[in-house]
């Protein structure tokens, strides 16, 4: 375990123990890497991905920096 994982880990189990309210976010895909596919789908209905069984469930950038910025 890296030292940035386990520094997170402390900081969650912290947060989880606390009577503070809290929410984590992971944000991996994000919404506006999605615009790509706008184009595919009003042509033809349909998107064309490199791996079409994955999934990721996207989140919008705005979702991230308000959660930072709420007390």
């Amino acid at each position: 375990m890296t030292a940035l994982v386990a520094g997170g880990r402390a900081a969650e189990s912290a947060l989880r123990e606390s009577r503070l309210a809290w929410m984590f976010l992971r944000p991996g895909t994000f919404s506006t890497n999605t615009l790509p596919w706008a184009r595919s789908i009003r042509g033809t209905g349909v998107v064309k991905a490199s791996f079409p069984d994955a999934h990721a469930s996207a989140i919008h950038e705005s979702a991230v920096a308000t959660s930072l910025c709420r007390p």
